[in-house]
C-alpha cells in the first residue's frame, strides 16, 4: 500500500476545496504578468504564508515555469518546528493536496542519501514545503518532488547538501525552490529596509554579500539556508543573475503600516542562467 503524506493545511492555509482552490489559483494567474525571461530558470524563491497573504506573490515566482519540461522539483524548506536533524526528508510516496497527489522522488533521495546525512520524517506538519505544491500542481503537468527540510541556520555549512543535489540531478530537468518568507518584525519600516537590503544583493547577484546578510544576528528570513543552498546550486548549473519578480508584505493585505505592528515581508525571484 502507498504511504500517503495528507495534507496538515488544506482548509486552513489554502482552500481544502478542488474546485475552490482551483478556482482560487485561476484567479491568482490571471492577476499576475508574466515576466519575459529569456534565459533558462535555474532556481526560483517563492513565500510559505497562508495564500490570502503571499499566493499572488508565488504566482510571480511560478508564473516562469508554467507548462515547462520540468520533471524534478527539489523544494528547500525551513523547518519550524522542532528539528530532529540537520536535513530531513519525507518517508512517504506522496503527499497530498485537494489536486491530487504528488510523487517523491525515493529513487534520487536514496542516492543522495549516500552523499549527505538526511533523516527521513513521516507525518510531519511542516506548512513551509506543502504550500508549494498547489502552486506547482497548477503549473506542472507531470513532475516529482524532492522533499527537503533544513533543521539548521548556518548558511555557510551547505556544502554537503549542495554537492548531493549537483550529484543526483541534472539542470535541464530540475527546478530549485527555495521557501522563505523575508523579514519578520514588529515594525514595518524595518521590514522594508531589511528586506530591501537583501534584495539589493540579490538583484546584484553578489552571493557573498547575501550570505552576509542572510548570517546577520539581525535577519529574520527564515528560509536562509534554503535560499542559499539554492542560490550555490544554481551557480554551479551556470547561473548569473537573479530576476527580481515581486516583492510584498503583509501589510499590504492588512493596512497596517506602523510600528510596533508584526509584520512579514513575501519575495518572488527567480535565478537563472
Amino acid at each position: 500500500m502507498e504511504k500517503i503524506r495528507e495534507s496538515a493545511i488544506a482548509g486552513s492555509w489554502y482552500p481544502g476545496d478542488k474546485n475552490e482552490l482551483k478556482n482560487l489559483l485561476d484567479s491568482y494567474w490571471g492577476k499576475v504578468k508574466k515576466h519575459e525571461i529569456k534565459e533558462k530558470v535555474l532556481g526560483l524563491i517563492s513565500p510559505h504564508a497562508g495564500y490570502i497573504y503571499s499566493g499572488t506573490t508565488a504566482v510571480a515566482a511560478y508564473n516562469q515555469i508554467r507548462n515547462s519540461d520540468i520533471k524534478t522539483v527539489v523544494v528547500l524548506s525551513p523547518m519550524h518546528r522542532i528539528a530532529i536533524a540537520r536535513y530531513m526528508t519525507n518517508a512517504e510516496n506522496f503527499y497530498r493536496t485537494p489536486l491530487g497527489l504528488v510523487p517523491v522522488d525515493h529513487e534520487k533521495i536514496d542516492k543522495m542519501r549516500k552523499l549527505v546525512d538526511i533523516t527521513y520524517i513521516a507525518g510531519d506538519e511542516e506548512h513551509s514545503l506543502e504550500i508549494q505544491l498547489p502552486f506547482l500542481q497548477y503549473a506542472l503537468k507531470e513532475f516529482s518532488i524532492l522533499p527537503v527540510l533544513v533543521g539548521h541556520g548556518d548558511v555557510y555549512d551547505v556544502t554537503d547538501m549542495v554537492d548531493a543535489i549537483c550529484e543526483v540531478c541534472d539542470k535541464e530537468s530540475t527546478l530549485l525552490v527555495a521557501s522563505s518568507d523575508m523579514h519578520h518584525i514588529d515594525d514595518y519600516t524595518q521590514v522594508e529596509e531589511r528586506d530591501k537590503r537583501f534584495i539589493e544583493a540579490l538583484r546584484k547577484f553578489d552571493i557573498e554579500k547575501i550570505r552576509e546578510i542572510l548570517s546577520s544576528s539581525d535577519t529574520t528570513i527564515c528560509g536562509k539556508v534554503p535560499i542559499s543552498i539554492m542560490l550555490d546550486v544554481a551557480v554551479k548549473w551556470g547561473a548569473g543573475k537573479a530576476v527580481i519578480l515581486k516583492h510584498t508584505h503583509s501589510s499590504e493585505i492588512t493596512g497596517r503600516k506602523i510600528i510596533g505592528e508584526y509584520t512579514v515581508g513575501y519575495l518572488a525571484a527567480a535565478i537563472t542562467e
